[in-house]
């Protein structure tokens, strides 16, 4: 097992891009337990970003160009969720909520797959789609502050017991925290299953929707990771992007 596998939080990563590169049009995933390759494409493109604090290098993405981070659908087999579990994970830090800023997108609504914004409202949506349905959770209105570095995230609990986990099978968090005061589904039919490319920062359409801020390393895991392991992500990796200690 590469020693990667071997921290808790990232077992079962299908998909992590921690943007170390610094400089040029793709970043490289280091998931650990990839049936492929998953390069994401600098489109835009997104503009490399060190933090002042400690280097740490980011992308920033402006919306009126628009710039997003695209993977082949041939390359996101392994992302096509349906009746399983999985997680979304990444920084965020926004600069504007004019309209809705998407996260992940691979999916097109009430017609297949699924993905996860900031709303307009500044809360945070995650939606499943089926032919001619959807349906969405989403957390409270004015969770997101703007041009505050954020971790942002969502799992799904697919058909997992309501004695367990929420009926609705999906729990929207920020900073680790679970927010339950939100909108949730009544239930999360299943996605139905997608062959779309994985977009960051931008809807299927690559127009609608666009990022404006920074984005840092967007992760996606094949399992509904929990509560605590949410928190412990953001401690072990707050102080990076300048947050304090006693956040």
């Amino acid at each position: 097992m590469k020693s990667y596998d071997k921290l808790p939080t990232n077992f079962g990563a299908v998909l992590d891009l921690p943007m170390t590169e610094g400089i040029g049009t793709i970043t490289k995933d280091i998931g650990g337990r990839n049936a492929v390759d998953h390069t994401a494409t600098l489109t835009g493109p997104p503009t490399w970003t060190q933090l002042a604090l400690n280097n740490l290098t980011v992308l920033s993405f402006n919306p009126a160009t628009p710039d997003f981070l695209e993977i082949p659908a041939a390359e996101t087999t392994d992302l096509d969720f349906q009746v399983q579990e999985f997680t979304l994970l990444a920084w965020i830090y926004v600069d504007t909520f004019t309209v809705n800023r998407m996260i992940f997108c691979r999916g097109l609504l009430n017609t297949d797959g699924w993905f996860f914004s900031v709303n307009a409202g500044r809360g945070l949506s995650f939606t499943t789609n089926q032919a001619a349905a959807s349906q969405t959770t989403a957390s409270s209105n004015a969770l997101i502050t703007a041009a505050t570095w954020t971790l942002v995230g969502v799992s799904r609990y697919g058909a997992a017991p309501a004695w367990r986990y929420p009926a609705q099978g999906a729990l929207i968090y920020k900073n680790g925290v679970m927010n339950g005061t939100g909108h949730p589904a009544t239930v999360h039919v299943n996605p139905l299953t997608s062959a779309r490319k994985l977009l960051v920062g931008i809807y299927d359409d690559e127009a609608s929707n666009p990022a404006d801020g920074y984005i840092w390393r967007p992760r996606i895991l094949e399992r509904a990771i929990s509560p605590s392991e949410h928190r412990n992500i953001f401690e072990a990796e707050k102080e990076l992007v300048g947050l304090n200690n006693w956040l």
